[in-house]
């Protein structure tokens, strides 16, 4: 490696901390940040070194960048920690207030 592609991949990672960083005020895991971070160098990285590859990797590494800033990863998260409709005994969904009326 040169020294061009190691100050590319330096400004790569300055701008990669951005998103990140958003990732984390979103309430994500270490690992999915962590993840998301070596993603974005590796796809970065191979965008500079193959450059016949980085029309097609280009793309794919700007949807990347601006996935934590659609929403999503708030919706996913508020969604995983959705809490059951019901409780399940013996294999069947039973409300614990019966009183209360089903959801639809």
């Amino acid at each position: 490696m040169g020294y061009l592609t190691l100050t590319l991949l330096f400004v790569l990672l300055l701008l990669a901390l951005l998103p990140t960083r958003r990732l984390w005020t979103a309430g994500t895991g270490l690992e999915w940040r962590v993840g998301y971070l070596v993603s974005l160098l590796a796809l970065g990285l191979a965008a500079i070194e193959f450059e016949a590859a980085g029309k097609y990797l280009l793309p794919l590494l700007l949807l990347l960048y601006l996935l934590p800033f659609s929403g999503i990863p708030a919706r996913w998260e508020r969604w995983r920690r959705r809490a059951p409709r019901g409780t399940i005994i013996e294999g069947r969904a039973v409300r614990l207030n019966p009183d209360e009326p089903p959801r639809s």
